[in-house]
């Protein structure tokens, strides 16, 4: 807690985020979860850095294709690029991002990849869903 004069400063704690300085880092939904046969998508920002990065993409019991694209912006180099995998299996993957030869922060990553097509919903549902609902021209239900 932080004190000015004996007294709380309102809003204290203040949380900060500190990110390790000239290194790069990865974000997106593609670090943590997507679904077989669908590209799953992250992002790769390095500002002002030396080299390249590069992916590898591990599943259960092969690899998966990554494409990566440099973003760039006022034709100017960013060191901002997207990363997109498609997933041919389920289960927990290893997501290997490094930059100029050295994992970045976090990496490896571990995105759990379902099969949306053999999902099931079970049990107390039929209160939350009209069965007699009537589709009208538009596609909404009435």
């Amino acid at each position: 807690m932080l004190n000015y004069g004996g007294e709380p400063v309102p809003g204290c704690p203040i949380v900060v985020q500190a990110d390790e300085a000239g290194a790069a880092k990865a974000e997106g939904f593609g670090l943590s979860s997507a679904h077989v046969g669908i590209p799953a998508r992250f992002q790769i920002y390095g500002p002002g850095l030396p080299g390249s990065p590069s992916v590898q993409v591990e599943g259960p019991e092969s690899m998966a294709k990554c494409e990566i694209k440099r973003v760039t912006t006022n034709e100017q180099d960013s060191g901002h690029f997207q990363v997109s995998y498609i997933p041919t299996e389920t289960g927990v993957f290893d997501v290997r991002v490094t930059w100029a030869g050295v994992d970045i922060p976090g990496s490896p990553f571990h995105p759990r990849i379902v099969d949306s097509s053999k999902l099931r919903v079970i049990g107390g549902w039929d209160a939350h869903c009209e069965l007699n609902a009537v589709e009208d021209v538009n596609g909404m239900f009435i």
